[in-house]
């Protein structure tokens, strides 16, 4: 979590009525024992016992704008240009686990440990969220061994931001049980990575919450902010009222049932990119192509945005990465083609001069058309700079005038000249 995102739930809570009650009283605690506040049952093992909490989701539920059991529908190949990751190609999606934790703090730290763990699949009647709770910390190997037992029977892990936090974070409590564990040795797909190539340049972060209202147009009611949740925890181990948990086990179900909801919008997204409205979207999905060598289908989407009235500085990066694409696939005189349409339709920038220039030099092996092109570009970086609105295209003047020098030495030699051509007047160029 940002600050950003901890000034906002602080607000929120600061706008709630006066009123809002505070579950702490004097009442007989047996009244307000776990299994009396929230559906479970306690679960007995050899290492111990754990509350559970299971709930299941028909298959017409609906996240947000999204029904849940839509991703058993798509094709797994779509699931590896989501991750840019080609070992994912082959996954059962049936086998999806997510995984989301509730944890004793935030930010790590030594001695930290998940009180409550979050799991969801697919069951053949619809989506399975079970609640794994710690309701006495000398039970936690108790929960661990679970948790194996249900890693053993899934082949991937889905998270968001579990890579960095979640997945770390149960390898260690393992660790300090001297326990192994499948979790070491499951694919990892973390949603954040993804939400971050999807929506980081149209949202104001990436917060799960984020996403959910902006994306999945889907609201929390009766939600907590995560950094009260440690505190709950602790205070629930103190007095065993466990009312204020209450909201704690909706914020984790609601996060599973979150990622699930995204992970299916993000393949919706690949296997027709154009059911979207979101131009941002798009050009992402064509990064990611990139990103994977698909170059092709990344053109092809680039083309499609420009014919539709692209506009702006989101026009300017489609021409340019799109001419880029063009080089890398060795389609030359299509680049060039690229570029020039730049020139005819946007705003001064010294890179499309540059790169026709390289192309009239390298490729089609004409040094005075090449010269010609760098000349007006230089000319016109003059005027730009002239006029105080760019003062970071040192680069780029650096490559002109170097550039210039050397086809005049060549333009030079051909001719069998020995006379020294002078530096020019950037200014008087035509």
């Amino acid at each position: 979590m940002d600050i950003r995102d901890k000034l906002r739930q602080i607000e929120s809570l600061q706008k709630r009525p006066e009123s809002t009650p505070v579950f702490r009283s004097s009442s007989p605690v047996a009244d307000f024992e776990i299994g009396c506040v929230i559906d479970g049952f306690t679960k007995p093992t050899a290492h111990g016992h754990f509350f559970c909490h299971q709930r299941d989701y028909p298959l017409e539920h609906r996240h947000g704008e999204i029904e849940i059991t839509a991703l058993l529908l798509k094709p797994a190949s779509l699931l590896a240009t989501v991750s840019q990751d080609r070992t994912f190609e082959n996954i059962d999606l049936k086998k999806i686990l997510f995984l989301d934790t509730e944890t004793t703090g935030i930010s790590g730290g030594t001695g930290m440990f998940a009180f409550l763990v979050g799991l969801g699949w697919f069951t053949e009647n619809g989506f399975r969220v079970q609640q794994l709770f710690l309701d006495d910390i000398k039970n936690e190997q108790a929960l661990l061994h679970e948790l194996n037992r249900v890693f053993e029977q899934h082949e991937i892990i889905v998270s968001y931001n579990g890579k960095s936090f979640d997945a770390p974070l149960l390898e260690s409590r393992y660790v300090s049980h001297r326990l192994t564990t499948p979790l070491t040795s499951r694919p990892h797909l973390d949603l954040l990575h993804c939400v971050r190539r999807f929506w980081k340049q149209c949202l104001p972060d990436c917060a799960l919450t984020t996403i959910e209202s902006q994306i999945l147009k889907h609201w929390r009611t009766g939600d907590i902010p995560s950094y009260l949740i440690p505190h709950i925890y602790f205070d629930y181990l103190h007095d065993r009222d466990a009312r204020p948990l209450k909201p704690v086990f909706y914020h984790n179900r609601e996060d599973l049932l979150a990622m699930a909801a995204i992970l299916i919008r993000l393949l919706q997204l690949v296997e027709d990119p154009w059911q979207s409205e979101n131009v941002f979207e798009v050009l992402s999905l064509g990064k990611i192509y990139e990103n994977m060598l698909q170059y092709e289908r990344a053109i092809e989407l680039y083309t499609k945005l420009l014919q539709n009235s692209l506009a702006g500085s989101l026009r300017r990066e489609a021409l340019v990465r799109t001419a880029f694409d063009y080089k890398r696939l060795g389609k030359w005189s299509q680049a060039a083609e690229t570029w020039e349409t730049y020139l005819g339709t946007e705003s001064f920038h010294p890179l499309p001069y540059i790169e026709l220039a390289k192309h009239h030099e390298h490729r089609d092996r004409e040094l005075a058309k090449a010269k010609k092109m760098v000349e007006k570009a230089l000319a016109e970086l003059n005027i730009v700079e002239g006029l105080g609105r760019r003062t970071d295209w040192i680069v780029y003047r650096e490559d002109l005038e170097y550039r210039w020098k050397r086809l005049t030495r060549k333009i030079n030699t051909t001719s069998k000249s020995s006379a020294v051509t002078p530096f020019p007047d950037w200014t008087q160029v035509e």
